[in-house]
C-alpha cells in the first residue's frame, strides 16, 4: 500500500511540472515527462489516461519543432493506445507520423513496421497488413541481420495464411526454419513449429496439428515457458477438435487458474476462457460456457487484443451455440456478474493523480461508440460494425456513462455534445 501512495504522489508531482513546463513554454522537457507518464498508464492498461498525456505534447501547435529523436516514439506510443481501443484509423496516421520521423533509425523503424502489421491484421486490414510486410522484409535484408529477416518471413507467413493461402505460408515459414537452424535459436524454432501447426488446425487436420504443437512444447517448455503456454492452448484446441475433452481442459485450465499472475500474457488467458468455454460447450454446460466467453470478453475489452481467425472460429462457434440454448436476459445477466467481479482501475493510482478536467475523457473507442449512438444505431448494430460481442459494447457504453455521471444513452449524448466530446 506504501508503495502505491509513493508512486501516486510520483505521478502527482510529474503531472504538476509538466503543467509548469508547458506554461513556460519548455515543449522539449515536457515531452519527455508526457512520454513518461504515458507509458506508465499504457503499461497499466489504462488508455484514456495514456491517450490524454501523449496528446498533450502532440497536439500543441509547436509540435514540428521538438527533435525527431523525441516524436517518433511519442507518435508510436500514441498509435499503440489507439490500436489497444481497436482504432486502426486513428493509429495509422500516427504510425506514419512515427515512421516520418524515425530518420535513418532502422531498428526502430523496423518495430513500427511489425506494430503496423500486426494491428493491421487484427482490425481486418489485410491489403494494409501485406503492404508494410513486405516494406519491413524489404528493409529487413537491406540491414542483413538475420533475426529482423526471420522475422519478417515469419510475419509474411502469418498473413499469407490468414488471407487463406496455408501452402504459400508454409512455404514461406520454411525460410525462418532455415534461419534459425543456421544460428540455433531454439525459441525460434519452436515459434516455427507453432506457426505450422496452427495452420494446419485452420484447415481442420488436426492430427498432424498435434505433433507440432507437442515438438513446439519441448523445446519452448525449457527456453520460453510464457510462449509455452500458448503452445498449450492452441494443442487444447486441436484435442478438443478430436475429442479428447479432458487432455484439452487440463491445458485451458492452467492458464485460467493463473490469470493473475505477471508472466501470463493477457492473449494467453483469452484464448484459455475461449478454449473452456469450448469445453464446458461440448459437456453441455452452457452457464459455465457462457462465464468463460465472458472472461474473454472483458479480457479484450480491457486489453484491445483482437483474436485471430482461427481463435475467432472457435469464439464465433460457442457463442452461437450459446443462443441457442440459453436466453438473452440469461447471457446479460451472466457477463454482467463477470464484468462487475473486476476491478476495472487500479483506483488510488488514478486518485493520486487529481483530476485535470470536470469529466473523466472517454478512450477512442468509448467516443466511436457513442457517435454510433447518437447515429441511431442499436447495440447489436455497433457489436457487428466493430467484430465485438453485443456484451462488449454494453460494457463501453457503462463506462460512458460512469465518466459521465448519467444512466441513460440520451442523457450520455446530451452531456457529450455540452462538453464537446462527439
Amino acid at each position: 500500500m506504501a508503495e502505491q501512495i509513493d508512486i501516486a504522489s510520483n505521478i502527482g508531482h510529474m503531472h504538476r511540472t509538466l503543467e509548469v513546463l508547458i506554461s513556460l513554454g519548455d515543449y522539449t522537457a515536457a515531452a519527455h515527462i508526457a512520454k513518461t507518464l504515458g507509458k506508465t498508464w499504457l503499461r497499466h492498461r489504462l488508455f484514456s489516461k495514456a491517450n490524454h498525456y501523449l496528446s498533450i505534447l502532440l497536439t500543441v501547435p509547436v509540435v514540428d519543432t521538438l527533435p525527431n529523436q523525441l516524436l517518433a516514439p511519442l507518435y508510436r506510443s500514441y498509435a499503440n493506445v489507439a490500436c489497444r481501443e481497436n482504432c486502426f484509423d486513428v493509429a495509422m496516421p500516427r504510425f506514419e507520423a512515427a515512421l516520418a520521423h524515425s530518420t535513418d533509425d532502422s531498428p526502430f523503424t523496423l518495430q513500427v513496421m511489425r506494430e503496423i502489421c500486426w494491428s493491421a491484421m487484427m482490425h481486418n486490414q489485410p491489403v494494409a497488413a501485406l503492404e508494410y510486410s513486405k516494406k519491413q522484409l524489404e528493409l529487413s535484408k537491406q540491414t542483413g541481420n538475420w533475426n529482423d529477416i526471420a522475422q519478417a518471413y515469419n510475419l509474411h507467413g502469418i498473413l499469407t495464411a490468414d488471407l487463406g493461402n496455408i501452402v504459400e505460408a508454409i512455404e514461406i515459414l520454411d525460410y525462418t526454419r532455415v534461419i534459425y537452424e543456421q544460428h540455433h535459436d531454439l525459441y525460434g524454432i519452436a515459434r516455427y513449429l507453432n506457426n505450422v501447426g496452427d495452420f494446419e488446425r485452420m484447415r481442420n487436420n488436426h492430427r498432424k496439428a498435434v505433433e507440432y504443437f507437442r515438438a513446439s512444447l519441448s523445446i519452448c517448455e525449457t527456453v520460453n515457458p510464457v510462449f509455452a503456454k500458448m503452445v498449450d492452448a492452441n494443442l487444447g484446441f486441436s484435442l478438443m477438435a478430436l475429442g479428447d475433452l479432458e487432455s484439452a481442459e487440463k491445458l485451458f485450465s492452467l492458464p485460467y487458474h493463473s490469470q493473475d499472475s505477471e508472466d501470463l500474457s493477457c492473449d494467453s488467458q483469452i484464448i484459455c476462457f475461449i478454449g473452456l468455454a469450448g469445453v464446458r460447450r461440448l459437456q453441455h454446460a452452457y452457464i459455465e460456457s457462457a462465464r468463460m466467453i465472458s472472461h474473454a470478453d472483458l479480457k479484450i475489452a480491457q486489453t484491445g487484443l483482437w483474436l485471430s481467425p482461427s481463435d475467432q472460429s472457435e469464439y464465433d462457434q460457442t457463442v452461437a451455440e450459446l443462443h441457442r440454448h440459453l436466453t438473452e436476459d440469461e447471457i446479460q445477466s451472466i457477463h454482467n456478474e463477470v464484468f462487475r467481479s473486476v476491478e476495472k482501475q487500479p483506483q488510488l493510482l488514478l486518485d493520486g493523480m487529481g483530476r485535470h478536467s470536470p469529466l473523466e475523457p472517454l478512450t477512442p473507442r468509448e467516443v466511436e461508440v457513442l457517435c454510433l449512438v447518437e447515429q441511431g444505431l442499436t447495440n447489436r448494430q455497433i457489436a457487428a460494425q466493430y467484430r465485438i460481442s453485443v456484451y462488449t459494447v454494453n460494457y463501453h457504453l457503462r463506462n460512458v456513462y460512469d465518466k459521465l455521471n448519467v444512466t441513460t444513452r440520451s442523457a450520455a449524448l446530451h452531456v457529450a455534445q455540452e462538453f464537446g466530446l462527439i
